[in-house]
């Protein structure tokens, strides 16, 4: 039986990865970086809905880093594995942005 030499499983390829930034397709901004661009950018312009409401960057980005805040004092570290079981709404995108901002 094969060793694996990381806990984490990925199809990752750091060389693939080097050409995709050299070439511009991938930036070192996060999700969140982009969130707190348009949040400054555009803070009272809608940003995200779903099927029973609407934020707009500002709310976003205040709900976003609550979160991020709550993750953070429940001891969720960088590089901690999150799973999010929720139906397709607003709080599911937050999560995700949250962990984003936290790493």
């Amino acid at each position: 039986m094969p060793t694996i030499g990381s806990s984490i499983l990925t199809l990752h390829d750091p060389a693939t990865a080097g050409r995709y930034y050299a070439s511009g397709l991938w930036s070192h901004a996060t999700l969140y970086n982009i969130l707190e661009n348009n949040a400054i950018a555009l803070p009272d312009a809608p940003a995200v809905r779903d099927g029973a409401r609407r934020m707009t960057w500002r709310e976003l980005r205040q709900a976003t880093d609550a979160m991020a805040l709550s993750l953070a004092a429940a001891g969720l570290r960088r590089a901690a594995r999150v799973s999010v079981w929720l139906p397709s709404r607003i709080e599911v995108f937050i999560a995700y942005l949250a962990c984003s901002r936290n790493g």
